[in-house]
């Protein structure tokens, strides 16, 4: 079960430099998901937890708010599964910002950290053109994968719709039978080459996810990225959207 709390994040830092938050964002079941209730754990014989609880309305007299919670377990990746990421990198002048770069750089240290030698990384810059950076390399070597992507030297624009295609590519041709087979996005920028529509990239993502790939996007920085369109995408790719505003996060 994915959850994602990026609504409220994008608010909270939208009034953290002084700005109301733009109500095109606002998705309130984001906001009930940014908080830890303390909901008891999954049993060991559990897939899903059920949790509820009532209480008196805070503001409206004789009125009781009802809260439903579902739990999925956290048993973490199978012993002996592989795993092949496509990492999709944007690489423009923005991103080379030192707050971005850092936030990058944190990102893909603890990425590199959690793959096993057995796994697989490629990787595809893109900014006004897509190009393939790494191959199917091994995740033996994590500090050599680092190095090769800090490599990368900004451009201008953003073609997502190129970039998509050629992961996609990437990925059918490592792709891990039985094991997890996954493209992950992570951008600071608005999609503004080649066909941008959001119906057309999420029939793309949806018709890859059902051949067994999932796709992840995660925004960079607070501003900037089209929230919409990679909420719409994570959601139609069975994936995780994250928003990455810090090295903390």
């Amino acid at each position: 079960m994915n959850v994602s709390d990026v609504s409220f994040k994008l608010a909270k830092a939208s009034l953290e430099q002084g700005r109301l938050p733009d109500p095109v964002h606002i998705r309130s079941e984001q906001f009930l998901n940014a908080f830890d209730y303390q909901d008891p754990l999954t049993h060991s014989q559990e897939s899903i937890s059920f949790f509820w609880e009532r209480g008196p309305h805070p503001w409206a007299h004789r009125r009781e708010v009802l809260r439903l919670s579902m739990r999925a377990s956290s048993s973490g990746r199978e012993m002996g599964r592989s795993t092949h990421l496509v990492l999709l990198l944007y690489h423009s002048g923005s991103m080379e910002r030192s707050d971005r770069r850092s936030i990058i750089q944190d990102a893909l240290q603890q990425l590199c950290q959690a793959l096993k030698p057995k796994d697989k990384l490629s990787v595809v810059g893109f900014a006004n053109r897509p190009r393939l950076w790494v191959d199917g390399a091994s995740a033996e070597n994590p500090e050599s994968l680092l190095a090769r992507i800090e490599n990368l030297q900004p451009e201008g624009g953003t073609h997502l719709e190129d970039a998509l295609t050629l992961a996609y590519e990437v990925a059918h041709q490592h792709f891990v039978p039985e094991g997890i087979n996954r493209v992950i996005l992570l951008t600071d920028g608005a999609a503004n080459l080649g066909d941008v529509r959001p119906e057309r990239l999420s029939q793309q993502v949806e018709a890859e996810r059902i051949k067994g790939i999932a796709l992840d996007c995660f925004g960079v920085g607070w501003e900037g990225f089209n929230d919409t369109l990679l909420e719409r995408l994570s959601r139609n790719g069975d994936g995780r959207y994250g928003f990455l505003n810090d090295v903390r996060t």
